[in-house]
């Protein structure tokens, strides 16, 4: 969607100029490390603009250490569509229903801490007893894929319509199993596949996973920064409602098999208004699910942290060797002679002080 986007974007002919729309990726913390930026560096006259993952704006709740925006203050311009996620295993893993994964450990693999393939897993695994063990470090939903195909991870998530436009052959050959779908309602193509918020069985765990899953309401945000001119802003987000109707622009979204259901910056924005979760109603329960995912993201720091110091044999709390580190002094040898005192380097006779000192030394130039 964000290859789509940027080649029609009625903007080129909203605004006078019409200025040459660049895609630049920056990776990094899932959309964590662009959105910092973007937010304290600017530029902040509506040349520039984001388009993240859908679980940025919670993250100043589940990782405050790490964010360092707020999303209220972001100028939102809208949403391409909203996302429907899946959660699929290989069709030889152990667990071939639902149900499977709380009496077995499931290996999913996952990009990042902070995206939903980390995110989700965890928060069941805190609810509901599951037994998703998460995987980090791949770069790529494709690299998790081929991760599956050779048997190192059971599975993992992804959106619906993002499985239907790069493994259309996996759905149709049956070489994935559909688990579940994350959604505040059901897909109308999934109506067979469970819901997770039905398994929910308490208002507080309803509340924990709508906490969870209001991201997937806005599920292809795009957004300026903060203190961009007002005028510019509304300016853009009426040229995104007008690309988003726009006869080129679904025709071209069809064909690559993209789902259009767009909403506007305003409604964005009322999504990520953070009283829905300050609200009295949202109890310790959902606090405990974000905390408890917090705690995950600090322990793969941690340990990624832990392994990089050993391989320099320093600890990050102290200044000397770690103890489990066996440390092995070098040999010393016998010396069977002394030592001899290095010779020294003969002057080349082709430098001008040596071919000098050779004629100052001649008996033909002695007097």
């Amino acid at each position: 969607m964000k290859r789509l986007l940027p080649a029609s974007w009625i903007v080129l002919c909203a605004l006078a100029a019409q200025p040459t729309i660049v895609v630049q990726n920056q990776p990094g913390a899932g959309s964590l490390t662009m959105t910092n930026a973007l937010y304290h560096t600017g530029p902040f006259d509506g040349t520039v603009m984001g388009a993240s993952f859908n679980g940025m704006p919670t993250t100043p709740l589940l990782q405050p250490t790490g964010a360092r925006f707020d999303p209220v203050k972001l100028s939102w311009l809208g949403s391409t569509n909203r996302e429907t996620q899946v959660m699929y295993v290989w069709h030889t893993a152990r667990a071939q229903v639902l149900e499977d994964a709380q009496g077995r450990e499931i290996v999913m693999g996952a990009q990042a801490p902070g995206s939903t393939q980390f995110d989700y897993p965890v928060l069941a695994n805190k609810l509901f007893g599951f037994r998703f063990k998460v995987v980090t470090g791949y770069e790529s939903t494709p690299k998790i894929h081929l991760a599956m195909e050779s048997g190192e991870v059971h599975g993992t998530i992804a959106n619906w319509s993002t499985l239907k436009a790069i493994n259309t052959n996996w759905i149709t050959e049956k070489k994935i199993r559909i688990l579940a779908q994350w959604a505040l309602q059901k897909s109308p193509e999934l109506d067979d596949v469970p819901l997770f918020l039905d398994l929910a069985k308490t208002d507080a765990d309803r509340d924990a996973l709508r906490l969870m899953l209001a991201r997937l309401e806005y599920g292809r945000p795009f957004f300026l920064p903060p203190n961009v001119p007002a005028a510019r802003v509304e300016a853009l987000r009426r040229a995104f409602d007008a690309t988003m109707k726009d006869p080129a622009y679904l025709a071209e979204a069809e064909k690559l098999k993209i789902d259009v259901d767009p909403l506007s910056g305003e409604q964005v924005a009322a999504l990520v208004e953070p009283s829905r979760i300050r609200n009295p109603r949202w109890k310790q329960r959902p606090l405990n699910a974000a905390h408890a995912i917090s705690r995950a993201w600090r322990t793969i720091r941690w340990c990624a942290a832990l392994d990089a110091m050993r391989q320099t044999r320093r600890c990050p709390t102290r200044r000397r060797p770690i103890s489990c580190v066996p440390h092995t002094p070098l040999p010393t040898f016998a010396r069977s002679t002394p030592p001899q005192p290095r010779p020294r380097r003969a002057s080349s006779a082709s430098s001008p002080l040596a071919t000098w000192k050779a004629s100052a030394m001649s008996p033909n130039t002695r007097r």
